[in-house]
């Protein structure tokens, strides 16, 4: 029977690991969201910059 609690306790340590996982996947993946805009709205800003120099 000892087993059986073993065998349970280690399922669920690997399902909070996994859930934990895929938590810092999604937060990685929204912060590279938000960069990718950043870094689009300050191309299109610096290009517009650039045109009005010329």
């Amino acid at each position: 029977m000892t087993e059986h609690w073993f065998l349970a306790a280690m399922l669920v340590i690997v399902a909070v690991q996994g859930v934990i996982s895929l938590y810092i996947g999604y937060r990685v993946w929204r912060k590279s969201e938000r960069i990718e805009g950043l870094t689009a709205a300050v191309y299109l800003e610096a290009r517009k910059i650039l045109t009005q120099l010329q």
